[in-house]
């Protein structure tokens, strides 16, 4: 099982719920004139981090591995001390700047190795794209499959001269 992967979606979503919980409590969840908080909007990456938001929304790969070293060639100078011991801070979180630079640009973390100092990236896939395009091509298949059985229906038909 890939444990880093699903550690870090955890993290991920208890964020997203404890967003949602402060959004609440606050009482600014009701949509109320200005006072509404669009939880799922994504903020733009900081300026300490704006190297990396630009390497990885330059990257034509959808998923992109850095070792640390990298990280810090690409940023201009180390991250924290808790980047290279706690996976919780490749956490993709809209309240840490360096998580921003890479949500910002559309990628998220995958996968953390702590021990092997790497981080990778992937590309957030758009799945109301996918499903768009998935459903064209069901229906171009249905078109097609539909056709091939007139046409041999048809076929069939005037060999037997009913057509």
């Amino acid at each position: 099982m890939d444990y880093d992967r699903i550690i870090l979606e955890m993290l991920n979503r208890i964020k997203i719920l404890e967003d949602r919980v402060a959004v609440l409590e606050n009482g600014l969840g009701e949509g109320i004139g200005n006072n509404a908080i669009e939880t799922d909007a994504t903020p733009a990456s900081s300026k300490k981090y704006r190297l990396l938001s630009d390497y990885l929304h330059n990257s034509e790969d959808d998923k992109v591995r850095l070792t640390f070293g990298d990280i810090e060639r690409i940023i201009g100078f180390k991250p924290p001390p808790s980047a290279y011991i706690h996976r919780a801070f490749w956490a993709n979180t809209k309240t840490h700047s360096i998580a921003l630079s890479w949500m910002s640009v559309g990628f998220e973390t995958v996968e953390v190795n702590i021990g092997d100092r790497y981080v990778i990236f992937e590309r957030k896939r758009d799945y109301g794209k996918m499903m768009a395009t998935g459903r064209k091509k069901v229906d171009e298949l249905l078109v097609k499959i539909g056709n091939d059985k007139i046409n041999g229906l048809q076929s069939a038909e005037l060999e037997e001269g009913e057509f």
